[in-house]
């Protein structure tokens, strides 16, 4: 325990940011849901959205190998018009590519989506 204590980048001090998250963003507790590619099992990612095009997109891994997934649409939102707010992973780094986003073990992340303007 001590040692968490010490290292900002612990575990301990992840679940104190996540919950904080869940104090100021209304999102967390009162959005809408959707679950996202439903069909791969080590994947678990979700949107949550209000009534005023406010969105995020939460995302785990819940492998101890890397995992890789194809939605190219939702990877265009995510260079576009995401914000990185929370990962387990020290780097802030999203794995991109075009059409591909590449999970790394147990990686898991939230990311705000911007309003898209028509």
């Amino acid at each position: 325990v001590e040692a968490a204590l010490n290292d900002s980048n612990s575990i301990f001090y992840y679940y104190q940011k996540l919950i904080q998250l869940r104090k100021v963003m209304p999102i967390i507790v009162r959005g809408n849901y959707d679950i996202l590619h439903e069909d791969n099992e080590h994947i678990f990612m979700y949107k949550r959205f209000l009534e005023d095009n406010h969105e995020i997109i939460v995302a785990c891994n819940f492998s101890q190998q890397p995992v890789t997934i194809g939605d190219s649409s939702l990877n265009e939102r995510l260079q576009k018009n995401g914000q990185l707010l929370i990962s387990n992973y020290n780097d802030d780094n999203i794995n991109q590519k075009s059409n591909w986003l590449d999970f790394r073990a147990y990686e898991s992340w939230v990311i705000e989506l911007a309003a898209e303007t028509k």
